[in-house]
């Protein structure tokens, strides 16, 4: 299968997601995935999730009575880090550790992380997840990150469309002045 038939069937995977499952609902421009009882730090608990292919380019550990027992895990803002996130969301779920199992655990008695993608509910929450959203992102709606991202894309493309342009324009001088030295140097006469 190749790498264009396997992008489609991702994107068609996730505006159906969206379309199920988030519908409406805000969610943060950060693409955050939040992570409660975490059993590694930092930088290795980055490594193990893109280990298991979610690729987070960052994780940022959040201190509460000095206990670091949860993190912010950010993915990129693009479409790509948005399924990224949701497969995250996803593979906890499956595993029966998503943020419904982590309201009903009693005491999270397993010692295993639980983890879930930021929406509205938690950027508008009191606590260190709420305090971390309402101060490093936004809340949108996926159309408008979708808009974001067409708006991002047309201005890409007129960008590029008026850099080849300039060489466009840049490479007819340069022609012009070749053909004008060529046709000079036949016309002279050889003493």
């Amino acid at each position: 299968m190749n790498r264009e038939t396997k992008d489609k069937g991702k994107h068609l995977s996730l505006v159906k997601y969206l379309n199920k499952d988030i519908g409406g609902e805000d969610i943060s421009s950060e693409f955050a995935g939040l992570a409660i009882e975490l059993p590694t730090y930092g930088a290795r608990l980055r490594n193990d999730l893109a280990e298991k292919g979610f690729n987070p380019v960052r994780v940022r550990l959040l201190w509460e009575k000095q206990q670091c027992r949860y993190a912010i895990v950010e993915f990129k803002k693009d479409w790509a880090g948005f399924y990224n996130a949701m497969m995250f969301e996803k593979s906890f779920e499956a595993d029966h550790h998503g943020k419904k199992e982590s309201y009903t655990t009693p005491y999270l008695v397993d010692n295993k992380m639980y983890c879930w993608v930021a929406l509205d509910e938690h950027f508008n929450s009191e606590g260190v997840f709420g305090d971390f959203l309402q101060k490093n992102g936004d809340l949108m709606t996926v159309a408008d990150v979708e808009s974001q991202g067409n708006r991002k894309t047309g201005q890409l493309i007129s960008n590029l469309t008026n850099t080849i342009d300039v060489l466009k324009a840049r490479l007819d001088e340069i022609e012009n002045i070749n053909s004008k030295g060529l046709g000079n140097i036949g016309s002279q006469k050889v003493e």
